[in-house]
Parts: C-alpha cells; sequence; structure tokens
C-alpha cells in the first residue's frame, strides 16, 4: 500500500516531468507563430521552466517540511522538559510514525516523573517525620550524603558539617 507521503511525491515527480513539455509546447507554438527569435527562445524556455519549478516546489516544500517541522517541535518540547500529554499526529507516514513514538515517548516520561515527584515527596515526609535518626552514605566511600534532624539533635552536629563527614567520623569504633 502506498502511503501519503509517496503519493504526494509521485504526484510532483510527474509535475516536475511535465515542466519542460510544458514549457517547450508552449514555445513552440510562440516560434510556430514566427513571434520569437532564437534568443528570445531559449530566455523564455528558461523564465518559463523557472516559474513552473518555483510554482511546484513550494506547495512541496510545505507538504514535506511541515510534519517535519511539527516533529522537531515536539523534540525540542520534549528536550526542554514541556512533556506533552496527548499530541495531535496529522500525517499517517513514515513522519507521523515517529511523531506518533515520540508522542509515547513523552507520555511514558511525563508518567514517569509524575512517580517519581510522588516517590521523592513520600521520601522527604519519611526523613523528616521519621523519630529516629537516619543517615545516607555513599556505599563506595562511606561519605555521609543525607540526614535528618534527629540525627543532627543526637549528634550536635549541622546538616552540613554532617555532610562534610564521613560515617567512620561519628562512630569511629
Amino acid at each position: 500500500m502506498i502511503n501519503s507521503f509517496k503519493k504526494k511525491s509521485i504526484f510532483f515527480i510527474i509535475l516536475i516531468g511535465l515542466i519542460p513539455l510544458l514549457s517547450g509546447v508552449l514555445v513552440s507554438v510562440l516560434f510556430s507563430i514566427g513571434q520569437l527569435s532564437t534568443g528570445y527562445l531559449m530566455w523564455m524556455i528558461t523564465a518559463i521552466t523557472t516559474v513552473l519549478i518555483i510554482s511546484i516546489s513550494i506547495p512541496l516544500v510545505r507538504v514535506i517540511g511541515q510534519p517535519i517541522a511539527e516533529v522537531s517541535s515536539l523534540c525540542q518540547e520534549i528536550v526542554h522538559g514541556d512533556l506533552p500529554t496527548k499530541v495531535e499526529i496529522t500525517c499517517k507516514d513514515e513522519i507521523g510514525a515517529v511523531a506518533e513514538s515520540l508522542s509515547k515517548i513523552a507520555s511514558f516520561l511525563h508518567d514517569t516523573k509524575i512517580k517519581l515527584d510522588l516517590s521523592e515527596r513520600k521520601y522527604q515526609l519519611l526523613m523528616e517525620g521519621a523519630n529516629d535518626a537516619i543517615i545516607l552514605l555513599d556505599s563506595e566511600n562511606g561519605r555521609i550524603i543525607k540526614s535528618n534532624k534527629k540525627c543532627e539533635e543526637l549528634t550536635g552536629f549541622s546538616e552540613n558539617e554532617l555532610l562534610k563527614m564521613k560515617f567512620d567520623d561519628l562512630h569511629p569504633e
């Protein structure tokens, strides 16, 4: 099955192929009437061909460029952290498939960000509300990377002071 992008491409290829034929027919008719000299004939062929190519190229660029611009815009939104929950896909060709995949990625990232934010809130509530001293350590070097208020009360060190220490500094035994 030929998709819409290929159909449009074939249409424009046929039109571009007809440009020399159309300009040639027009020039031949004018030349046969005897209204054109040879130099003027060459200029006329060039001018007609240029006008036809430009008039066909502008819609072609729009047909191809608009979906690509939409996908590019979606990528920029994702890169900047603006995760749209629903993206309207206007084309059903390869570019539309890429846009659909990006839309699914954006939706997945949006859902994951919501879950991460919820998890972060639960973590903060646990750290702040605990009646026990909690210290989080870097497993590689034993440095303190997080502590709660109860830990500060028990040790007498501020959070900033604790973050500069290793666990062995608190409990040397």
